[in-house]
C-alpha cells in the first residue's frame, strides 16, 4: 500500500506482531517482571561469572523498545543482562527486530583519547544473542551481528535531544593513556567535550586491580571489576539519564505517541541510523519463551524491538 511504503521495513512488520516499542509495554518500565497481553517479561542481571543470576529492572522508551536499567548502558541490554520474553503458548518465531545493534565501536573504546575518532582503528561488531526455549528448556541459538556504523550523533538524541542523551556507556567515556586511567563526564559542556570525572594513575590503584589496565586498552575490560576497582565516578549525571526522562513522561500516552510518530517519519527521511536490524529465517522456530542476551566483549549492547509471529509480515 502507498502507506506501507511511506515506512521503514521493522515499522511494516512489526505493526501485524508484537511490536515492544508500542505504549502498551510502558507497563514494563522501571518494574522487574511485567506482563502485557498475556506475554511476561522478566530483566535479570549479575555482577560477575560467580555471582547468581538475580532480578534487574527493565527499560522501555517507544523509539527502541525494551532494554535493561543500570550496566554499562542505562537503556540496553549489557553483557551481564538478559531479558526474557515467555509466551503464553508455544507459538512459531519467524524472526525478531534489535535496535542499538552496531559495527564499527572500536574507534569509540580506544586506549587513548587521541584515536577515539581514528579511521584506521580495527572495525568490530555488536552481537545479540537469542536462545530459544521450549518448555522451559534451551531448544537453539542464534548470534545475530549488528551491520550499521555507530553514528557520530545517535539518532534518538537528534530526534529528542531533550528526551535522550548519548551518555551512559562507561567504555566511550573510559581512557587509558600514559599510565593514567580516567572517566570523563556522562555529560558534555557547551562545547560538546565531557570533563574529566577521575583520574588515577595505574600504580597507585588496588594491586589487584592493576591487571584491569595492564592490556592495550579498555575494549576488553570487565565492567563489573572495573565498577569495583575503587575508582570514584557516577555512571550518570543525577537526574540526567534517558531513564529518568522516559520516565517523567511515561504517563502521557499522547506525548509517548508523537515520539513515536515522530521516529517512524525520521526512519523514512533521516540519513542517521538507530542500529535498526532483524533476524529473519525461513522455517519457524517453535519456542514457548526467548532469551536476549548481550555477547560479551568490547560494547555489546542493544535494544529489543519485536517478535514476528507471521510469515506473511517479512
Amino acid at each position: 500500500s502507498a502507506n506501507a511504503q511511506q515506512m521503514s521495513a521493522i515499522d511494516v512488520q512489526l505493526a501485524e506482531n508484537m511490536d515492544f516499542r508500542d505504549v502498551k509495554f510502558r507497563a514494563c518500565f522501571g518494574v522487574i517482571v511485567c506482563e502485557v497481553d498475556r506475554y511476561r517479561i522478566i530483566a535479570w542481571h549479575r555482577a560477575s561469572d560467580a555471582e547468581k543470576w538475580h532480578g534487574a529492572i527493565l527499560y522501555w522508551d517507544p523509539v527502541d523498545g525494551l532494554g535493561i536499567q543500570a550496566g554499562g548502558q542505562d537503556d540496553e541490554i549489557d553483557y551481564n543482562e538478559r531479558l526474557i520474553v515467555e509466551f503464553p503458548y508455544q507459538q512459531n518465531v519467524y524472526g525478531v527486530w534489535f535496535t542499538d545493534l552496531f559495527i564499527n565501536e572500536v574507534a569509540h573504546y580506544s586506549d587513548s583519547s587521541e584515536n577515539v575518532a581514528n579511521d584506521d582503528a580495527p572495525k568490530s561488531a555488536e552481537i545479540a544473542g537469542i536462545e530459544f526455549r521450549l518448555r522451559g528448556r534451551a531448544d537453539e541459538n542464534l548470534s545475530v551481528s549488528g551491520n550499521f556504523a555507530l553514528p557520530t550523533e545517535p539518532f534518538n538524541t537528534l530526534l529528542a535531544p531533550d528526551l535522550f542523551s548519548e551518555s551512559g556507556d562507561l567504555r566511550q567515556r573510559l581512557i587509558i593513556n600514559d599510565g593514567t586511567v580516567s572517566i570523563l563526564s556522562a555529560a558534555r559542556n557547551a562545547a560538546g567535550d565531557r570533563t574529566v570525572l577521575t583520574s588515577v594513575p595505574v600504580d597507585q590503584l588496588d594491586p589487584e586491580k592493576r591487571d584491569l589496565f595492564s592490556g592495550p586498552g579498555s575494549a576488553d575490560l570487565d565492567l563489573s571489576a572495573l565498577l569495583a576497582s575503587g575508582l570514584e565516578f557516577s555512571l550518570e549525571d543525577e537526574g540526567s539519564s534517558n531513564a529518568d526522562r522516559i520516565n517523567a513522561i511515561l504517563n502521557d500516552p499522547s506525548m509517548l505517541k508523537q515520539l513515536q510518530t515522530s521516529a517512524r517519519i525520521s526512519r523514512v527521511v533521516g540519513d542517521v541510523p538507530n542500529g535498526e536490524v532483524s533476524a529473519i529465517w525461513a522455517e519457524p522456530v517453535a519456542a514457548t519463551s526467548i532469551m536476549f542476551h548481550a555477547a560479551a566483549g568490547t560494547s555489546n549492547d542493544f535494544s529489543v524491538a519485536g517478535v514476528i509471529f507471521q510469515r506473511d509480515s517479512q
